[in-house]
């Protein structure tokens, strides 16, 4: 199992003001002046993340999961994502409606960013072993008011609730998400800004000459 606590992303600001201004949201009633203003907020929320993954790849004889076919798959990681409690806490002190979205909007990015970051680890080690992801299975994504899911979660295979639980459950059992300071209750994690997914390993087919 490989742990990462507090791992850097870069803030992407100028993606998530962009963002903003499609979304046409208000920036002068969510409070701010300019769009650098804008910015420097997002910035404020990503000096209170605490970013933390646990993961691990096993290979299909050391675990099985009901209601999640990978029947073809030798190998496959399984992972487990956090952007920390602090930004939670952040989040919960807003009033403003039109400042909450774009902090939504923020927090978002952040944890796309992460997943990405995490995903590149877990293709490159794949790479090594002349294997590729083709599809992620997403287990557990928070929701976000007002704002469309990333393309991430869009084209990941999503069991229903009941499977995603319980492998989550089982998961955890192995990758002890409680020492990147995680966990998951009844349906949901604490903290609330988690993702976790299965990433299935697929043999690299042979090119053509």
């Amino acid at each position: 199992m490989l742990k990462i606590k507090k791992f850097k992303i870069a803030t992407h600001s100028k993606e998530i003001l962009r963002k903003v201004i499609h979304g046409k949201i208000d920036i002068a009633e969510a409070g701010f002046a300019s769009n650098s203003d804008v910015q420097d907020f997002a910035q404020e929320l990503a000096d209170k993340l605490d970013n933390g993954v646990v993961y691990q790849t096993f290979e299909k004889e050391d675990i099985a999961f009901d209601g999640i076919d990978l029947e073809n798959n030798e190998i496959f990681s399984g992972a487990i994502i956090t952007l920390g409690k602090d930004i939670e806490t952040e989040l919960e002190k807003l009033t403003n409606d039109k400042q909450i979205v774009i902090a939504n909007i923020a927090i978002m990015e952040f944890l796309k960013t992460s997943f990405n970051f995490v995903f590149e680890l877990i293709k490159s080690q794949a790479k090594k072993d002349n294997f590729e992801i083709l599809q992620n299975i997403m287990l557990y994504y928070p929701q976000f008011n007002y704002i469309r899911e990333p393309k991430f979660f869009q084209t990941a295979l999503k069991p229903d609730s009941e499977v995603s639980k319980n492998t989550i459950l089982k998961m955890s059992d192995i990758l002890k998400p409680e020492k990147i300071s995680a966990k998951f209750i009844d349906t949901s994690f604490t903290p609330k800004y988690c993702t976790a997914f299965i990433s299935p390993w697929v043999k690299k087919s042979k090119k053509r000459k």
